[in-house]
């Protein structure tokens, strides 16, 4: 649905090393030429904010029935590369879907797909590690600024104002202070 956000979170248990995520991938396709969507296939994908593009394995490559599109030199850590480029159809958690995304093959050791600059940038993402447990969170298209640093200034101007027991919990929650923050008081 178009001027639709989409948005999707993963928790994982305890402190995650690496951000991974369930994907369905298919042959490229034009949503505004065809009502039929090709097959689509379910993967495991690593979110990866160092690569610049997406890759898929060759485990892919053959489920899905890719064909090369192209050969782009891509930089890796084992070294400069030409490597086959492909056209994918892909989607992540909660229906956010891209239709037409150039990805190269690469070299994924036991990992199907990266998901790399070329779509985290297609809207905000976050990665928190909250009382020692990882969440990933993302939405498109991008709708607000996050900013850390304007949020702690928030945060300690509303801890610095004195509030009554009775008075709204300051970190928004509706409850009391009471009842919230100052439950310790």
């Amino acid at each position: 649905m178009a001027g639709e956000v989409r948005t999707f979170t993963s928790a994982y248990k305890g402190i995650a090393t690496v951000l991974k995520s369930r994907v369905t991938v298919g042959l490229a396709f034009d949503p505004n030429k065809t009502s039929t969507v090709p097959t689509q296939h379910e993967f495991w994908a690593i979110w990866d904010t160092g690569a610049s593009g997406s890759a898929v394995s060759q485990r892919v490559i053959q489920k899905v029935g890719l064909q090369p599109t192209g050969i782009a030199r891509v930089q890796t850590a084992n070294g400069i590369h030409n490597c086959n480029t492909y056209l994918i159809s892909i989607r992540l958690p909660n229906k956010i879907g891209f239709y037409s995304v150039k990805v190269t093959e690469g070299n994924l050791g036991n990992e199907d797909i990266l998901i790399g600059m070329d779509l985290i940038v297609e809207g905000d993402f976050a990665i928190t590690n909250y009382q020692g447990k990882t969440v990933l969170t993302y939405r498109t298209p991008s709708i607000a600024k996050i900013d850390f640093v304007e949020e702690a200034k928030k945060a300690d101007a509303l801890l610095k104002k004195k509030v009554g027991r009775n008075d709204p919990c300051p970190c928004g929650s509706g409850k009391k202070y009471k009842k919230c923050h100052g439950a310790n008081e």
